[in-house]
């Protein structure tokens, strides 16, 4: 059962020159289990929850056999450049990042995240 993916937000060239970006506003870094040198390590994200102004990312650190060593949480404010405040994303921006959203959560995740953001509804 895959709850984490690797994510694309597509954020080019052209949203950051239309004078948008993201800044990280809150991280939560939780760690497990302790990895050994020579050990693979694989990381694994997902887009958690998203409204019209924020997003919420998770990501882990499993070893071979599946255990989760780390556990990372960030909470991202997308920015008008202009103002250099949070604002609402554009439609086509948020509506690509529900559809992420939604592949990204069809598995839920068995321990608790502790940042939150509102959702839509």
């Amino acid at each position: 059962m895959e709850i984490f993916s690797s994510i694309d937000f597509d954020f080019s060239d052209e949203y950051f020159d239309s004078g948008f970006s993201s800044f990280t506003l809150e991280d939560n870094y939780r760690y497990m289990k302790e990895c050994l040198l020579g050990e693979k390590i694989l990381p694994r994200y997902r887009l958690h929850n998203v409204n019209k102004k924020l997003i919420h990312i998770a990501g882990v650190l499993t070893n071979e056999s599946g255990d989760v060593c780390a556990l990372y949480e960030t909470v991202l404010g997308h920015i008008d450049m202009k103002s250099r405040k949070t604002s609402e994303m554009q439609n086509d921006f948020l509506n690509n990042l529900l559809l992420i959203m939604k592949d990204n959560t069809k598995h839920p995740i068995n321990m608790e995240l502790r940042l939150k953001i509102k959702d839509l509804t």
